[in-house]
């Protein structure tokens, strides 16, 4: 196999996991949104962040959890980002260290805490203490309290300098919720992968084999290749999550992109050897080639369209360096 052909059989497959791409991506926006998929993992976040154990009796983490997923600032966000899979009462899908500091304010006075005397403080009390103070007024078994605490560090910290710390944990603790996340949709999109794979017989071994051996059906997928390469441009993630408002909008403008490619570009697969034809016969009926030809194929798909697309555009470059000038 010439060089040049090996990049058209590559572009070939490339083609074939970027539309399976296209349809993982639509899927998962839509069951991100319908089941409200982050505000859920935002929540195991924060009882993370609290310490809460899987128990009935942590009533201080409890009744903090349950004030700072009532106050204001969280239920407003939470009616911003609301869906038809998200109940009566929605939580919002993101939060930024100052939305978690105005909740923190709200939801520590709400609770029944004491003093070092054992007097029940007033609410009016706690509303004048800085954000410090209000984590000083926790009870002492709080998971929050001794965490905070020890991120605050030394006790001559300024309420600015103990705030700035607060939210630099809090922003900590969000990157690993939202690598949590990531790590959970990529297996999700792994399984889906292999769904379609399996579903469209988009094998890998089969395609790139007839791909290898058929110059007529390279011609076509390369200009099918072409052709998306200038009208698809699947969405990135939304860069900035800071604004609960403005992320949701990027996430459903980018679920309506991905829909819309998916759409444009389904007539696309026709063009690739995959699929039940007649005479195939059972699920086995390839054999043990079949099946691993399917597992790559989900574990190409699971790195995403914006992945391919980026790699379908070098490898167009490529070919058309490749191509001997017209004299």
């Amino acid at each position: 196999m010439s060089f040049g052909v090996a990049i058209e059989v590559g572009i070939g497959l490339i083609l074939m996991y970027l539309l399976l791409g296209l349809f993982v991506t639509a899927i998962n926006e839509f069951v991100a949104q319908f089941a409200s998929i982050r505000a859920r993992h935002l929540k195991s976040a924060l009882r993370h962040m609290l310490g809460l154990r899987m128990t009935g009796d942590d009533t201080a983490n409890l009744a903090l959890f349950t004030a700072l997923t009532s106050s204001p600032v969280f239920q407003i966000a939470g009616e911003i980002s609301k869906t038809t899979g998200s109940g009566t009462a929605p939580s919002p899908s993101y939060m930024n260290r100052d939305s978690f500091l105005a909740a923190l304010r709200e939801a520590i006075p709400k609770l029944q805490l004491k003093d070092a005397q054992g007097a029940t403080l007033s609410a009016e009390s706690l509303r004048q203490l800085d954000i410090k103070g209000l984590i000083e007024a926790l009870p002492k078994e709080s998971g929050l309290r001794a965490s905070l605490l020890a991120v605050i560090g030394d006790a001559g910290a300024t309420a600015k300098e103990a705030e700035k710390r607060v939210g630099d944990w809090f922003d900590s603790m969000m990157e690993r919720g939202t690598g949590a996340y990531k790590r959970w949709m990529s297996v999700f999109s792994l399984v889906l992968g292999l769904a379609l794979a399996i579903g469209f017989n988009c094998d890998t071994i089969r395609v790139a084999q007839e791909l290898g051996t058929n110059a007529t059906l390279r011609e076509a997928v390369v200009k099918t290749a072409e052709d998306i390469k200038q009208r698809c441009q699947p969405a990135a993630a939304p860069a900035d999550v800071a604004k609960p408002a403005e992320a949701e909008k990027a996430a459903a403008a980018k679920a309506k992109a991905a829909c819309e490619d998916v759409r444009k570009n389904l007539d696309a697969l026709q063009t690739l050897p995959v699929g039940w034809k007649a005479g195939d016969g059972t699920v086995l009926a390839w054999g043990s080639l079949s099946i691993i030809g399917w597992v790559v194929t989900a574990l190409a798909v699971s790195l995403g369209a914006p992945f391919w697309f980026d790699v379908l555009s070098k490898f167009m470059n490529v070919r058309g360096a490749l191509k001997t000038p017209a004299k």
